[in-house]
């Protein structure tokens, strides 16, 4: 993969330290900047927005990364909570926004150390709530 010389923000592991130590937010949304070159942070989802909310915000901001506080439960009802990190490429973006998203993943990943499952999706469906907490159950022991 070519190396597209765009660089996280410094901004992108401080927030991601404060979702995964201090869980400030349920989810970070990050975007390339193509006038910085960097990867910024650009939506904060609150401690109590809904999975639903989370999706309105990656279906508004075309080609993104985010990272998510999952909360699920075992099928013996304990509770878990784990972070997902989405690499986010919907169909109808521009193949450029595509290329950049997927050459700057590595990259991405720096800032974001400590997800517990990756994922990449195009459509909505890819990322539904119900198949998340299955492959997250199906992860966690």
């Amino acid at each position: 993969m070519v190396n597209s010389g765009i660089k996280n923000s410094p901004q992108c592991k401080k927030v991601f330290e404060q979702l995964q130590k201090e869980h400030k937010w349920r989810y970070i949304v990050y975007k390339i900047n193509m006038t910085s070159l960097l990867i910024d942070p650009i939506i904060f989802g609150d401690k109590d927005a809904s999975y639903q909310q989370f999706l309105d915000d990656l279906n508004k901001s075309g080609c993104c990364y985010a990272v998510y506080d999952f909360v699920f439960h075992k099928p013996d009802g304990s509770k878990r909570e784990k972070i997902v990190f989405i690499n986010w490429a919907p169909d109808d973006q521009p193949m450029k926004a595509k290329m950049y998203q997927s050459s700057t993943m590595t990259e991405m990943e720096k800032a974001v150390d400590g997800y517990y499952l990756k994922m990449q999706a195009s459509d909505i469906g890819d990322i539904a709530e119900k198949d998340v907490a299955e492959q997250l159950n199906k992860m966690v022991k």
